[in-house]
């Protein structure tokens, strides 16, 4: 693949992703990140795409596995800190701009979907968000 054929890669379908990475994980910079590491993920691996489907279709699953991976270690990070705190006798109160990001967050619909399981998530959003068909 030329840099001409991945300028027209990116271009084509840079928004697309970019728009699921953002439902997915609830947050831009995140979002971001997430996009450019499957464009970057793909760039490396394209010998590797077989063309039995669209290239749309194995990007979102590039995007999937980056998430999936990405929550793992945030998993794996969240427990260390609960063990930390856990050791600890005190909890700071939240600021009030967290409290009303965290209110704002709870009342939408999307909220509710970012608390499913990775699998019934990243469907959700690829289906519905993305308008994908069941099949891809």
């Amino acid at each position: 693949m030329d840099e001409k054929e991945i300028g027209l890669l990116v271009e084509r379908c840079y928004p697309r992703i970019r728009r699921a990475a953002v439902l997915i994980t609830g947050n831009a910079s995140d979002a971001e990140d997430l996009a450019q590491e499957t464009f970057l993920q793909a760039m490396r691996s394209w010998h590797r795409f077989d063309r039995r489907c669209r290239v749309e279709t194995w990007l979102y699953a590039i995007l999937v596995n980056l998430d999936r991976n990405r929550r793992r270690g945030y998993v794996r990070t969240w427990r260390r800190l609960v063990t930390w705190f856990a050791r600890r006798d005190y909890r700071e109160p939240l600021s009030p701009v967290k409290e009303i990001e965290i209110g704002e967050r709870k009342e939408s619909l999307w909220n509710d979907v970012s608390e499913l399981p990775d699998p019934q998530r990243q469907a959700i959003v690829l289906r519905f968000a993305e308008g994908l068909s069941y099949e891809e």
